[in-house]
């Protein structure tokens, strides 16, 4: 055992694997190769996978042949920490990470290989976010003739449409060429009929264009893909010319690098010895195949992945459950597991969501949970169905339920109220605001995409990216100083980008304007300032002034990597010289930005109507800004601590992926249903269980058949199953379901039916389950009962005084946070032979790649 072993111990070995059930034991401890690990609600599958992450460096494997995959930062960050808990020193050593973020450091590995710069066109590159997506659309958009705008807007092409399918075909391995051949392949003449229609186009005034090519898709549906093609090709173009990558090119270059290059994905491969994948049953085609790839190049390569086919609810994002009912097709021989014992939900709750699952549609396994802990029922029945007038009953009715179960001392966070769309909430939310009641809103409002937080990251992007436009265009529009951001793009474009954007920048500076010219270089002196600061030779100088200046900083740089006591006294100064220059970084970039803010703010309170004084609003916003600016700062100096190159850390704020929000206010939560997805609590309200809400295409639906055998596992009937399933199974004691016979749904009311795969399950478990009605209790239609709430128990804390004291604070949150930190070192779906489809689109990709030069 070596020193860092000792000052790091992993968790006793018998231990680990001691605390795991039977089944848990068998999937943590097997040998098999490829192994499928179905894991229903709440039965432990992290602990699981990381026991088994103990278990194999215990026998031997070498932590750093271990990779682990999740889908969200929030997971993989707990999951990591997890595994450093359970596997000490060694446990640093795992590779654990998000889809986004691992293969982002391969390319950035791989950006001067042949095929990213000669094929791919990728001279250099960065990651950009969905802000940034939006600004290169937006030019896109512009360059387009008036003529075509109409087109894109007739066609249903602007924006928010045309990234939800690219990011569909992007998830099914398709770029545009792809694409375009596939739609050329099955209509040989769209492309001549496109440029006979596109003539026709462009000699219309453009308000006569809109009704032309309506009719016209009627006709021939193929010449609006191919429209979409060429905004395709230009946004890809335009995102080139910025050295940008999206979020999903990030894993389609990632798949075309590999493939096309089998030494590359040997190299890759052979670095691991065991690969496991966390929540496979929201993969997607894409990320699927780079699995697929990488077990393909290295025949040693060891499988484990775990999921839930009766939880896959991301279909809109294009994950396919198909990829994981059906491995055997893709991996040959596959173990099977299952863990069965659940710790989540009471007995009682099992007994109802067992029933409901053994009828859902893609068996694997029969879905039978036991419970593994006993949870007290907390009131009343531990299922209760409620059906109700209208909106307005049911939202009172939910409350006066809640204030029950606040009276007898449960706590307001471990309330969640659930619904599958925001019509399905949106009374309820408003009686709690008119109550005065707080609430978490969770998942509505990403924290990584609030403007403030966008601002900041991209600020850090400039330290680490000199040629990043967008994030200097952000920034530039959040400090003010002088230079638009709009201008500042034009130009990178209009030079083809071979001026940098500082220069630009720089070159605005005039004689006449020499407070403008103050702005300019006290922005880039700040700059140039924390980029010495973040460097760890520069930090080495400064250690070697400060600490010995008689000797060189060769010499003292030696003794720090040979000699424990150096290292130790330069990681302390180090710590402590990054504390301090991320302290200046917050000061002096909420100076830069505070003008604009306290601007903004007062204007947006100004026009709202509230009994809170304006200066205590505006003081509460601010105060909010800054605490999340501050935040994305101390996670910089964190990482930076821990040993981070500011490059790693930019990107990685590029490529979080997060599907929740957390709020450490202790008041009721509400979200949806996909938001609830991981999380549990002891009371669950599901609002509007009606099939009108519960399905976005109700009036296509044969609501009769939500429930039969004969759906195929992407059927929308068959997502809305899992996503109910998800919903139910988020309770630990008690479950409430409501509807409405009338809801008020964009400011028209109308008759609702409630939901069919609920009325089913009621009439199954009153059949089989002979002493249902102590578990289930059905109400029909009670009015309102008028009763009243008990606010004081429910009011939120209150805002900081003056926008002074929301400042003020601010001195001291770097290092004091920074204590805690260890320095210790739209396309096809799945048909029912999914091998076909496989071969099919592997046999597209390999087409385009053939097309580029390269021989398969």
């Amino acid at each position: 055992m070596n020193d860092f072993e000792a000052a790091l111990p992993a968790r006793d070995y018998n231990e680990v694997i001691g605390a795991l059930n039977p089944s848990q034991n068998v999937a943590a401890t097997s040998a098999e190769k490829v192994i499928s690990t179905i894991a229903g609600a709440g039965t432990g599958k992290s602990s699981t996978m990381v026991a088994r992450i103990r278990h194999l460096i215990e026998i031997g494997v070498p932590a750093d042949s271990i990779l682990a995959l999740s889908f969200t930062n929030e997971s993989a960050s707990e999951f990591q920490t997890k595994v450093e808990d359970l596997c000490g020193f060694r446990g640093h050593q795992v590779t654990v990470g998000t889809f986004h973020a691992i293969f982002n450091k391969l390319l950035r590995v791989y950006s001067k290989h042949e095929f990213m710069v000669e094929k791919l066109k990728y001279d250099s590159f960065f990651i950009i976010d969905s802000d940034d997506q939006k600004k290169i659309f937006h030019e896109v958009t512009k360059s387009l003739r008036p003529q075509e705008q109409a087109l894109q807007e007739a066609w249903g092409l602007e924006r928010k449409q045309f990234f939800s399918e690219l990011s569909q075909h992007r998830a099914r391995a398709k770029n545009a060429k792809i694409y375009q051949n596939s739609i050329t392949k099955e209509h040989p003449n769209a492309l001549a009929e496109m440029q006979v229609f596109y003539k026709e186009v462009l000699s219309l005034a453009p308000e006569d264009v809109h009704d032309f090519a309506r009719s016209k898709r009627y006709e021939s549906p193929a010449l609006r893909e191919l429209m979409l093609c060429k905004l395709w090709n230009s946004y890809t173009k335009r995102c080139k010319s910025n050295n940008a990558m999206d979020f999903d090119d990030v894993l389609l270059n990632t798949y075309f690098l590999l493939k096309v290059n089998p030494d590359v994905a040997r190299k890759v491969a052979a670095r691991y010895k065991h690969l496991l994948v966390d929540e496979f049953q929201d993969s997607n085609l894409i990320q699927f195949l780079i699995i697929k790839t990488l077990m393909e190049a290295n025949p040693d390569l060891n499988l484990f992945f775990v999921g839930d086919p009766r939880q896959s609810i991301y279909g809109f994002r294009a994950s396919d459950v198909a990829l994981m009912l059906n491995a055997e097709y893709f991996f040959g021989d596959v173990t099977t597991l299952e863990l069965d014992t659940n710790y989540r939900s009471s007995n009682e709750l099992l007994s109802f969501t067992n029933m409901f699952a053994e009828d859902m549609t893609g068996q694997v396994t029969s879905g039978q949970l036991k419970t593994g802990v006993f949870h007290p029922n907390i009131m009343g029945h531990p299922i209760e169905i409620s059906a109700h007038r209208d909106q307005n009953d049911e939202a009172e009715f939910t409350l006066n339920k809640i204030d029950e179960y606040l009276n007898k001392g449960l706590e307001p966070k471990d309330i969640y109220v659930l619904y599958r769309t925001r019509a399905g909430v949106k009374a309820f939310e408003e009686l709690l605001k008119s109550r005065g009641v707080a609430y978490n809103m969770i998942g509505e409002i990403n924290f990584w995409e609030r403007a403030e937080v966008k601002d900041i990251a991209s600020y850090i992007r400039i330290l680490a990216r000199p040629k990043d436009v967008l994030a200097y265009a952000r920034v530039l529009d959040a400090v003010k100083i002088g230079v638009a951001d709009m201008w500042l793009r034009d130009m990178y474009h209009q030079n083809n980008g071979e001026i940098a954007p500082r220069d630009l920048i720089l070159s605005r500076k005039t004689k006449s304007n020499s407070a403008k010219n103050e702005k300019i270089d006290t922005f880039f002196s700040q700059i140039d300032l924390l980029k010495r600061c973040f460097d760890d030779q520069e930090i080495m100088v400064e250690f070697v002034d400060e600490m010995f200046p008689e000797a060189s900083v060769e010499q003292i740089q030696h003794y720090v990597q040979t000699q424990s006591d150096y290292n130790r006294d330069f990681q302390n100064y180090r710590h402590s010289f990054i504390g301090e220059a991320a302290q200046h970084l917050l000061d002096s970039y909420l100076d830069m930005v505070m003008p604009q803010w306290e601007k903004e703010v007062e204007r947006t309170e100004t026009k709202k109507d509230s009994d809170i004084p304006l200066e205590e609003r505006i003081a509460d916003k601010i105060s909010a800004k800054t605490e999340h600016v501050t935040t994305v700062v101390v996670k910089l100096a964190e990482r930076l601590i821990l040993g981070d190159s500011i490059v790693d850390i930019a990107d990685d704020l590029m490529t979080r992926v997060s599907v929740k929000q957390e709020s450490d206010k202790n008041a009721i939560n509400l979200m949806t249903g996909h938001a609830s997805k991981g999380l549990e609590s002891k009371v669950v309200f599901m609002l509007a269980n009606e099939n009108e809400i519960f399905h976005p295409n109700a009036n296509e639906i044969n609501f009769e058949a939500c429930m039969s055998p004969d759906l195929d596992v992407n059927d929308e009937l068959a997502e809305a199953q899992r996503l109910f399933y998800v919903m139910m199974t988020r309770a630990t004691s008690n479950l409430h379901l409501s509807y409405a016979q009338t809801r008020v749904v964009n400011g028209m009311s109308g008759r609702r039916e409630p939901l069919t795969m609920l009325t089913k399950l009621v009439d199954k478990f009153k059949s089989n389950v002979p002493h249902w009605e102590s578990i289930l209790k059905i109400e029909h239609y009670p009015m309102r009962q008028h009763q009243p709430f008990s606010q004081a128990q429910h009011q939120s804390t209150p805002p900081a005084s003056t926008v002074q004291n929301g400042i003020q604070t601010k001195g001291n949150k770097i290092t004091d946070r920074l204590n805690n930190v260890d320095n210790s070192d739209g396309g096809d779906r799945m048909p029912k032979k999914p091998l076909e489809y496989n071969n099919e689109v592997e046999s597209q990709a390999n087409e385009m790649m053939k097309s580029m030069g390269f021989s398969l």
